[in-house]
């Protein structure tokens, strides 16, 4: 898939991509917008931040098919939108999206606990208080 420079992103996760492509109770618009928010995860920041028009872009959806996938996504617990404000500008910017296949420390995605495997468990989400 060629994108001509138009989606610059921050390092990928190669664990966020092969857990996204572990998910099977999805529909296929929901499992290529996972895959498509695990491409743009970064695991330093925690998150990943594209924009819908990047998701459309990257999926080839519409925008309200990215829309549903996105809210349905949300509804399964397995990401947590969070709306960016800019206090400088006064604007939204877009939101963060968190996934929920392991913690970053520091950060306000999933909470869980990792086995001695170093696998991780996720037993919900953390509250941005609860840091």
């Amino acid at each position: 898939m060629a994108f001509q420079g138009q989606l610059r992103r921050p390092e990928m996760s190669f664990e966020a991509m092969k857990w996204a492509k572990g998910i099977h109770q999805l529909s296929s618009s929901q499992k290529f917008v996972l895959i498509a928010l695990s491409d743009f995860y970064n695991d330093t920041r925690g998150c990943a931040w594209p924009s819908v028009a990047k998701l459309m872009q990257y999926t080839n959806l519409s925008r309200r098919t990215v829309q549903r996938s996105l809210a349905s996504l949300e509804n399964q617990n397995l990401i947590r939108r969070r709306q960016v404000y800019f206090v400088e500008q006064q604007a939204y910017g877009s939101s963060e999206y968190a996934l929920a296949f392991r913690p970053t420390p520091g950060h306000w995605p999933p909470s869980g606990r990792i086995d001695r495997s170093g696998e991780f468990s996720f037993t919900g989400w953390q509250e941005e208080g609860d840091r």
